[in-house]
């Protein structure tokens, strides 16, 4: 723990890159998560596998 508190002093002038750069990494995952739910009932339409005949 005292390595990461050593790594932490150096990042002084960046702490709003950081904390932007968690932001956004929050909003992507979040953005991600509604495009694959978005995406399964396309999929569902295309691969839909049915047992009657045309």
């Amino acid at each position: 723990m005292g390595k990461l508190f050593s790594v932490l002093k150096y990042i002084k002038g960046y702490w709003s890159y950081a904390s932007l750069n968690i932001a956004f990494n929050v909003l992507f995952s979040i953005l991600s998560v509604f495009s694959i739910a978005l995406i399964i009932p396309f999929m569902d339409l295309l691969f839909k596998t049915d047992n009657q005949f045309y």
